[in-house]
């Protein structure tokens, strides 16, 4: 453990410390459950830094221990530093928020049913229509030439839908509007006037002895992990595009987060003016959870701290997760990295609450209760009964705070994810979550990847319809990338599903020319098409123009 701060601060140094070693002990207990292998901390008020914390291992196999000069990749909150650079050209009068994208780079191209370009305001707010990612191959310039592979889900601007494509264009116009490339322009405009002496602009193998290595709960990627394994180590890959590729650590993003308690101010240097932050920050048309989204920065109104206005923005990396928070009307904030699975939001907020009751002297939070092991089910009881499929039935049985299923001469323990979603450790049930549906106190079904469960009161039909070409589509595809490199598809009670890593699952929607939307929203910009058929299988797909091929495997 390492643990640095400043004596000087405006707030009780008896209190901060006492807060300081609450935070630790907390984190003790995370790193000992199931939050990763090691953390970095930081608190920032709008004046210095007001603390930094580490634990654990930066690299599992050689313990080294995170210490305050680790590089963590901070993902997606590389978006507020590419939404900030473009703001700044916006400033210098170098770059229309209202203009094309084709104005700064006429070889950008995608497909469309709609009227209007797609403008840069519609990628800096995530309303561009434009899809997710594509991730299949390395290049990132050759991932923007391949949406005129893809098709706009909607007319820009009309909703919200979170695009990493977005700001990988948004990378090349400012490269066009620099004269430099995105990693210069990052560290010109924004790491050295801020003096993050530390930081990069980009992931490459030159910075590899710098950075925690990142890691997962699993070394497969087709199933859910069991809660009693390693954390193994994630792919290292350089990244260099403009939607995640920079590394800092926590003291020097916290540099980044005071500038913006401070509305774009720093020692020396103002980043922004008055006038652009507030641009910055001010809601466009979507949100995340209760937060809004401005241009690369989440913001709202917190009910549980007086109505202060906060920011917000998280990033995910492979074997990676941080978070940026900050209360605009105390001007305190928090930064959280972690090399490991969990999102950190829980985390991250009770070293907010911790830290909010030290600036006001209130009586600090106890310490959350330890995590119950996987095994403890929530209300078990609620779960209990026959299950009956076309193939395979199976009993769930309450003991005591566990969940027993009973498979044949079988008895296995289930390792709750969530209420009502289990992971079970049997070679017939790895490779999905099963879910359990109740109505009160009793279950109705289950399902299980392809399987669907009834229970014995069920008196409805067993069979569905759907088109006979959906058993050419079902299987197993992959490809070779660090990120969604995996997928199942298949049919369940008539419909078509898509289901990555074994855990998230998604209803794929049928449309008329032939490919399937997916996504929650029946806006998605999305797709998967299927082809290449042969003996009755496809054997490629294109998931939102990224390549994946079937593989024969169960």
């Amino acid at each position: 453990m390492s643990q640095t701060y400043i004596n000087d601060i405006d707030i009780d140094p008896e209190k901060f410390q006492e807060g300081l070693d609450l935070i630790e002990k907390y984190f003790q207990q995370r790193l000992g459950e199931d939050l990763g292998p090691g953390v970095a901390l930081a608190f920032t008020d709008r004046q210095q830094l007001l603390g930094v914390i580490t634990q654990g291992f930066a690299d599992v196999a050689t313990k080294k221990p995170v210490a305050p000069d680790t590089l963590f990749e901070i993902g997606s909150i590389s978006k507020t530093f590419t939404a900030l650079a473009c703001l700044q050209q916006v400033q210098a009068g170098n770059l229309d928020l209202n203009a094309p994208v084709t104005n700064y780079l006429d070889w950008f191209e995608v497909g469309s049913d709609y009227g209007g370009p797609v403008r840069i305001h519609h990628l800096l707010s995530h309303t561009s229509g434009l899809v997710g990612m594509i991730d299949s191959v390395p290049n990132s310039r050759f991932q923007v030439w391949q949406l005129r592979n893809t098709s706009l889900g909607f007319a820009p601007g009309k909703h919200f839908s979170y695009s990493n494509m977005g700001y990988v264009v948004l990378g090349y116009v400012l490269e066009q509007v620099t004269g430099l490339s995105y990693a210069d322009t990052i560290r010109k405009f924004i790491l050295d006037p801020l003096k993050m002496t530390a930081s990069e602009p980009v992931i490459t193998h030159d910075i590899y002895d710098r950075v925690a290595r990142g890691y997962w709960s699993t070394h497969f990627d087709d199933r859910p992990a069991s809660a009693t394994t390693s954390p193994y180590p994630a792919p290292w890959f350089e990244f260099r595009n403009a939607s995640g590729s920079v590394a800092c650590t926590a003291g020097d993003l916290a540099i980044f987060l005071r500038m913006l308690l401070n509305e774009g101010k720093s020692v020396g240097s103002d980043v922004l003016s008055l006038e652009t932050f507030h641009l910055m920050t001010t809601p466009t048309e979507g949100s995340y959870g209760d937060y809004a989204h401005g241009y690369g920065i989440f913001v709202k109104e917190h009910q549980d701290y007086d109505r202060h206005q906060f920011i917000w923005n998280g990033g995910e990396m492979v074997g990676y997760h941080a978070i940026l928070m900050g209360d605009m009307d105390d001007g305190i904030g928090v930064v959280l990295f972690i090399n490991g699975e969990a999102n950190g939001i829980t985390e991250s907020e009770f070293a907010f609450t911790v830290l909010n009751a030290v600036l006001h002297g209130k009586d600090l939070p106890a310490l959350p209760a330890p995590q119950p092991p996987r095994r403890v089910v929530t209300d078990p009881g609620s779960y209990a009964g026959s299950f009956i499929s076309a193939t395979k039935n199976f009993q769930l049985q309450a003991e005591k705070e566990n969940l027993i299923m009973i498979y044949g001469s079988d008895r296995i323990y289930l390792e709750q994810w969530y209420p009502g979603v289990f992971r079970v450790p049997h070679p017939d049930f790895d490779r999905a979550l099963l879910k359990v549906t109740t109505e009160g106190d009793i279950p109705t079904e289950a399902v299980h990847g392809p399987d669907w469960f009834w229970v014995k009161a069920y008196e409805g039909s067993t069979d569905f319809d759907y088109p006979a070409k959906w058993d050419y589509y079902a299987g197993h595809y992959h490809t070779y990338s660090p990120w969604m490199n995996d997928f199942r598809v298949y049919v369940r009670k008539g419909q078509l599903y898509i289901q990555f890593w074994g855990t998230y699952e998604s209803l794929l929607s049928p449309l008329d020319d032939g490919s399937f939307r997916y996504g929650e929203a029946e806006y998605s910009p999305d797709r998967l098409r299927f082809d290449c058929i042969v003996e009755g299988k496809a054997t490629r797909a294109n998931l939102s123009g990224a390549e994946y091929y079937r593989i024969e495997s169960i």
